[in-house]
């Protein structure tokens, strides 16, 4: 699964007035290991001057260009020379979710040769040139005043001025400020006056001239071959003769003449112009042959043209881009080796940058070529050196793996103690099976430590199995799993902590978890309690009302019933029969209050066999309960708000 994800797009070009940077392109994305948004821009270094660092201000803009987010970022180190590329490795995490649009604006601009500046307006889109084609009649003779006054080989555009910069015609950017192009040397204040109309019509009649020179002199040629035959000719037929030559020779001429014209439409990359005059030529020597030729022949040149721009970007040192390009011509030239020289000079340029990771990825797609499998190893033995300083033993293992296979330097002693130290470390997480595992790799001069190391970590794992079921008891017991807990403790000695205390209390809260029940057919009430949290809480239910949550002092639980609304004038009677025999029994009576919260008391329930309550009438309650021998009587003191019942002898 791709990792990145493309939100939007922005491929306009944007500037800021005296800014020694444009911002070529940016975009948002989405991270999806991360699960965050981000933004990625291409910069463009047009100033006189090498940009070591630069602090670039970023306004994130929602709906309606309300601002997010503000922050500012730090490309560090770019050393980006003029006319190149810089930033678009960078990525820029962001905390906002729906992006509209970013405003930029740099904060400080830092050169190699120790000056800085600052410039903290804010950058806005700008033109492009304007197209070549636009000159229509007048486009060869632009083409030809750019190529005569500077080193311009391919005229891309027309020089243009906007928003405070200009376009040369050979395609490169700069300030208004610097007057003449870094590229072909041409001079802004001279190739602006070659788009002038006048100058274009004067330029376009020169060429004309030295068209309708060069037939002239052709013309004169042919008097001279006149001459020439007539001399030759009998002087009777001169005039047939010489008129039928005339002719012929002005026809032979013409002919040539295109023809050559055609050879030089082609030297100058006018394909259109060539295919048109050779298709005019007939059978004339190998015009039909030249004709076809000339579809290869410009493909050639446009593929020349992007092999070339792609040579370019590879030297300015943007080999993500110079790739693209290339494989764009990938079967012109050498171009395939090209990519793998720019995967190769990305590597060696990533591993200088110490981004070894990095470097590794991209050189191990080009195995093959040059010195690359020496580099691999140089590097990932470099790298797992960094990944040991930096504790990251694990992903060291992996290089030392493989250099080891290689039998590289000393890559099998650094393995031992990229083990050793592996283990220490899950050693240290408690991870005991893991890290015997890589002690018992050990070798050399670690294999003394590694052995005590691995009695060690026996010994503390037998201690870590104590100390994990003792605390899975607990953790059962607090959630009343009191059997589960006890299963836990089999494994633990009883001397361990409170191991024994511990046992002793689950069993006794199994064994008498249920504290008293009363039921009946008319009513009933049950007493349960739990262990929560090394806690005992206590339930209670009365007919149809649940209490829970209900704290014991001393031998007492206090209900409070959720029904405020009980007449607190109800007085009830209490029928109390002992049946411990058949044929014995006795009655005691007792009267009572009302209210909303019960007090009982728990000495007697663990002796209390059943215990059947049932509604007389609206003001009488009889409770009969079955006993061994203890004689009970269940009496109630009035208050407004509870009703106390208890038990004694």
């Amino acid at each position: 699964m791709n990792q990145y994800k493309l939100i939007k797009k922005f491929n306009s070009r944007l500037y800021s007035n005296q800014s020694p940077v444009t911002i070529e392109k940016y975009a948002f994305l989405y991270d999806s290991i991360k699960g965050m948004n981000m933004i990625q821009l291409k910069l463009r270094n047009i100033s006189n001057k090498c940009i070591s660092n630069m602090e670039l201000g970023f306004q994130v803009l929602g709906a309606k260009g309300l601002v997010m987010e503000e922050f500012t970022h730090q490309f560090i180190a770019v050393n980006a020379k003029p006319d190149t590329m810089f930033g678009e490795q960078e990525t820029i995490y962001l905390k906002s979710r729906n992006m509209e649009d970013v405003r930029f604006a740099i904060k400080r601009t830092d050169y190699d040769d120790g000056t800085s500046e600052n410039n903290s307006s804010i950058f806005s889109p700008t033109g492009y040139p304007q197209d070549i084609s636009s000159l229509g009649d007048y486009q060869d003779a632009y083409i030809t005043a750019i190529k005569e006054d500077t080193n311009c080989l391919f005229v891309k555009n027309v020089v243009t001025e906007n928003s405070g910069l200009w376009y040369c015609a050979c395609g490169n950017i700069q300030k208004v400020q610097d007057k003449i192009c870094r590229s072909c040397g041409g001079k802004l204040e001279r190739i602006l006056d070659y788009t002038d109309a006048d100058y274009l019509k004067d330029k376009t009649e020169e060429i004309a001239k030295r068209q309708k020179e060069i037939k002239e002199r052709n013309k004169k040629l042919v008097k001279t071959s006149l001459k020439i035959c007539s001399i030759v000719v009998c002087f009777a037929v001169v005039i047939l003769i010489g008129k039928f030559v005339y002719t012929k020779v002005s026809e032979q001429i013409e002919i040539r003449n295109r023809y050559q014209e055609a050879e030089a439409a082609i030297e100058n990359h006018k394909y259109d112009k060539a295919r048109r005059l050779f298709g005019s030529l007939g059978e004339y020597k190998d015009s039909k042959e030249r004709k076809k030729e000339i579809d290869k022949l410009e493909e050639d040149y446009k593929n020349e043209l992007a092999y070339k721009a792609a040579k370019k970007t590879m030297e300015a040192g943007e080999y993500e881009d110079a790739i693209e390009e290339f494989k764009d011509v990938i079967e012109y030239s050498d171009a395939r080796k090209m990519v793998k020289e720019c995967y190769y000079r990305w590597g060696k340029q990533l591993a200088a940058d110490k981004e070894y990771a990095k470097a590794i990825k991209k050189l191990s797609s080009i195995k093959e070529y040059e010195d690359t499998e020496e580099l691999l190893k140089q590097y990932k033995y470099e790298y797992a050196g960094v990944c040991v300083e930096r504790k990251k033993i694990e992903e060291a293992v992996d290089l030392y793996t493989d250099l080891n296979e290689e039998q590289y330097k000393d890559s099998a002693e650094l393995l031992s103690n990229a083990y050793y130290l592996v283990g220490c470390k899950e050693e240290n997480k408690k991870h005991y099976d893991n890290a015997i595992s890589y002690f018992e790799k050990v070798n050399g001069k670690d294999k003394n430590l590694a052995v005590s190391k691995i009695d060690e970590c026996k010994e503390l794992q037998i201690e870590k199995e104590k100390e994990d079921n003792y605390q899975a008891a607990k953790e059962c017991a607090s959630r009343g799993d009191f059997e589960s807990a006890l299963k836990k403790l089999e494994s633990v000695p009883d001397d361990y902590e409170d191991t024994s205390v511990l046992k002793q209390k689950c069993q006794e809260l199994i064994n008498n978890k249920w504290v008293g029940t009363w039921n009946s057919d008319d009513a009933s009430l049950y007493i349960n309690v739990f262990y929560e949290n090394e806690q005992e809480v206590y339930e209670v239910q009365y007919d149809s009302y649940l209490f829970e949550n209900c704290t014991k002092t001393g031998n007492t639980i206090v209900v409070y019933s959720p029904d405020d609304n009980v007449n607190a004038d109800i007085s009830y009677s209490f029928n109390a029969t002992r049946r411990s025999n058949a044929d014995y029994s006795k009655e005691k009576s007792g009267t009572g209050g009302s209210g909303t919260a019960t007090s009982i008391n728990l000495d007697h329930f663990m002796s209390l066999k059943k215990i059947s309550i049932s509604f007389i009438s609206d003001t009488q309650l009889q409770v009969e309960r079955i006993i061994e021998e203890t004689d009970i009587v269940y009496k109630t003191s009035k208050t407004r708000k509870e009703i106390e019942v208890y038990t004694k002898n």
